[in-house]
């Protein structure tokens, strides 16, 4: 959206105040008369009244009013895109992984929390961003298994996803495979061993009464 704006504001500057004049011209079609004589035009036939007509910079408006009304289109869409936060999209993998570090604990706005989580689950983060989100959501050492956490869903799908690239295809060549195959161990050995860091959760759920006639039991 800013290259297209840049390159907007360009061409509004461009068609008003680039083609200035080097010689003398006609002011209606422009027409060289830097070796003719007089005040005539004698390619269109148009009198000029004064010599600083004859200098005058070309004007292209039709040029800039497309140019004008491109920058209004897009700007009008990208500020649609960010009001439906479909904007989110054009996040990188490693800036939303780590957005978790940057603000405070819980506090992931909820249409990151979204992107991250459906990112894990479609396979679009790699291997790496996978296990760098696991050390982001260990940075406090705190114990997660909260199920009104969002940290405790996203730890759960980043526990049991595959990222799509080691995944593993239909009809591949038996050295690719292999090496897939390979690479898909590492990760997970990596995913195992950050997971094993975590702090153990334990949820007590004591009911609020006991079946009639049963005795209680720890």
């Amino acid at each position: 959206m800013l290259l297209f704006s840049a390159l907007g504001v360009g061409a509004v500057w461009w068609a008003l105040f680039g083609d200035k004049a080097r010689s003398r011209r006609c002011p209606r079609c422009w027409h060289d008369l830097s070796g003719t004589p007089g005040m005539t035009c004698g390619e269109c036939g148009h009198v000029a009244h004064h010599e600083r007509e004859l200098l005058q910079t070309r004007r292209r408006w039709g040029v800039a009013i497309m140019a004008l009304v491109g920058i209004l289109v897009v700007t009008g869409w990208a500020r649609l895109e960010i009001l439906n936060a479909s904007w989110v999209g054009f996040v990188p993998n490693a800036v939303l992984v780590q957005l978790p570090r940057l603000l405070p604990s819980g506090q992931l706005p909820t249409w990151a929390q979204n992107e991250l989580n459906n990112r894990i689950v479609n396979g679009q983060l790699d291997g790496q961003h996978i296990l760098d989100l696991i050390d982001v959501l260990d940075a406090d050492e705190e114990a997660l298994g909260n199920p009104d956490d969002w940290r405790t869903l996203t730890l759960a799908r980043a526990t049991f996803s595959l990222p799509a690239e080691l995944a593993a295809i239909a009809d591949e060549l038996v050295a690719s495979a292999e090496v897939r195959r390979e690479a898909r161990a590492t990760f997970t050995s990596a995913r195992a061993r950050r997971l094993a860091l975590f702090a153990p959760w334990i949820e007590v759920v004591v009911p609020t009464e006991w079946p009639a006639g049963n005795p209680p039991v720890a």
